[in-house]
Formats: structure tokens, C-alpha cells, sequence
């Protein structure tokens, strides 16, 4: 999809519903229109029949493919379309260094002039375990290991407390 995408009512709720289930895994999440979603897969099926099966919500998944761009399937592999080129080797390079994405359909809504559909999926990225840890660790909650941390204590207040009695008791004592 090229450009930006107006946000409606409707994604708001559809975005509350989604981020439900992630808690504070979600680190981000943006819109995408899909890519060859008129073509066939390998195996010659359509990917506008596939797409017509599909319901708001529903979980696709990514495949990396050998020519560098990300085919997006259904939870039974067949093929819907394709991330688009700008933002496929971002999200290639995060899955390389162990980044998880998670997919959800948004809509399939009919095209201009064409009895043709295009797909809209909201792309998640989720944080690493080590910055969820993190997170949990900080807030003295158990941590994926469950081990808890206790935060930091910050001893400066009370060093100046101290600082504070012994200038007032020194200041006495003249």
C-alpha cells in the first residue's frame, strides 16, 4: 500500500480487541495492503478464493521466500498475498535476529471495478523476551525464567536525609 492509511472508529475498536490478547508484548503495529493477492499459488489454487474465506481478525502467517519477499498464508499454508517490497526486507532482517511478527486480517474489501478482493492485515512486532523480561524485572514482577527481582533501591533521599541531620547536628554543636 502506498501511503497512509485513514484510521476509522472501526480500527480503533478492531485495534483494542487485537492488542487484548498481546498485553505489553506488542511493541508496534501498523496497516498493510497485501500484494498478489489475483495471482495463483504454486500448487494453482487462487488466492481470491483463500481470501474470500477469510474473516476480520483471523491469524495469517509469514513465509519467507527465497526471492526475499514475505508470502503471507492462511492457517491451512494456502497463499492470500505478499508484504509489500518496501517493508518486506525490514521485517526480514527482524526475523533474522529472532523478532517475532504476528499478522491479523483488518478486511477484504471488494476492489475498484473488479469482483477482485484486497487485503488489509495489521503487522505486529512483538518485544523480545530479554525486553519483556526487562519490563517485568523493573516492575518486581516474575520474569519468563520466574524469577523476581526486586527493583533497584534509590538510596539518594535517604543520603541526603542523613547528610541533612548530621550538618544540622554539626551546626549545634558550634
Amino acid at each position: 500500500m502506498s501511503g497512509r492509511r485513514e484510521r476509522c472508529p472501526e480500527d480503533v475498536r478492531f485495534e483494542r480487541r487485537v492488542l487484548s490478547s498481546y498485553g505489553p508484548l506488542c511493541e508496534m503495529f501498523f496497516y498493510s495492503t497485501l500484494e498478489g493477492t489475483t495471482e495463483r499459488n504454486w500448487d494453482r489454487t487462487s488466492r481470491q478464493a483463500a481470501i474470500r474465506n477469510l474473516i476480520e481478525g483471523q491469524s495469517l502467517y509469514m513465509q519467507p521466500e527465497p526471492d526475499g519477499t514475505i508470502l503471507m498464508v492462511n492457517a491451512s499454508g494456502r497463499g492470500v498475498g505478499r508484504l509489500e517490497p518496501r517493508i518486506a526486507p525490514e521485517i526480514l532482517k527482524s526475523l533474522d535476529e529472532g523478532r517475532q511478527w504476528h499478522a491479523h486480517v483488518r478486511s477484504a474489501l471488494l476492489a475498484p471495478d473488479s469482483s477482485d478482493r484486497d487485503l488489509v492485515v495489521m503487522l505486529l512486532r512483538m518485544v523480545t523476551t530479554e525486553e519483556y523480561d526487562e519490563i517485568r524485572a523493573e516492575a518486581g514482577l516474575p520474569t519468563s525464567s520466574g524469577v523476581v527481582r526486586k527493583p533497584a533501591r534509590d538510596f539518594s533521599i535517604e543520603w541526603t536525609l542523613v547528610a541533612m541531620v548530621l550538618i544540622a547536628v554539626a551546626m549545634t554543636m558550634l
